[in-house]
C-alpha cells in the first residue's frame, strides 16, 4: 500500500510537522508508517534522555513528519483534534480505512481502534488507532 501525505495538522516547524506517539509503542508507529509505504529518514532519527523521535515521508518531495515517543510519557494521553491526512492510489477511502484496522488488529494494535465515514458521500474517512497514536488519520 502506498500514500501520498496531501496535508498534516499537528504540532508544525519550518521544515516538518509533529505528532506524538504513546510511549512504549514507537516501533509500532514505525511500522505502521513502513507498510503504508512511507520512507525513514535515518539521518534525521534523534535520541536523548527527553525521549526520540523518527522522521518519515511519503516521498522526497513531500514534508517530513515526526514521530516522538516522550520518555516517562503518560499513558493518558487522549486523543486531539490533530490529524494526518494521506491518499491510497490503489485502493478507495473506505477500502483503506478497513486495510488499516485490518493491519491494526493483525499488529495488536487494535484497542479501541475504529473507523467512521468524514462526509455523507465516503470520499474522507477516519481511521483511530489510540494504541499507537494520539491523532487521527484522515483517509481520502
Amino acid at each position: 500500500m502506498s500514500a501520498n501525505m496531501l496535508a498534516v495538522l499537528g504540532h508544525s516547524t519550518q521544515d516538518h510537522v509533529a505528532f506524538q506517539v504513546r510511549t512504549g509503542m514507537l516501533s509500532g508507529a514505525v511500522w505502521f508508517f513502513r507498510e503504508i509505504g512511507w520512507f525513514e529518514l535515518h539521518g534525521r532519527k534523534v535520541s536523548g534522555p527527553w525521549g526520540q523521535a523518527r522522521f518519515f515521508t511519503s516521498d522526497l518531495d513531500s514534508p517530513v513528519v515526526q514521530l516522538t515517543e516522550l520518555s516517562g510519557g503518560s499513558d493518558s494521553l487522549v486523543m486531539t483534534e490533530n490529524h494526518l491526512a494521506v491518499h491510497f492510489s490503489r485502493a478507495t477511502p473506505e477500502e483503506a480505512a478497513k486495510a488499516i484496522l485490518a493491519w491494526a488488529t493483525y499488529a495488536c494494535a487494535g484497542e479501541d481502534a475504529s473507523i467512521e465515514k468524514a462526509n455523507p458521500e465516503g470520499t474522507k474517512w477516519f481511521v483511530y488507532l489510540p494504541a499507537l497514536f494520539t491523532f487521527a488519520i484522515e483517509i481520502v
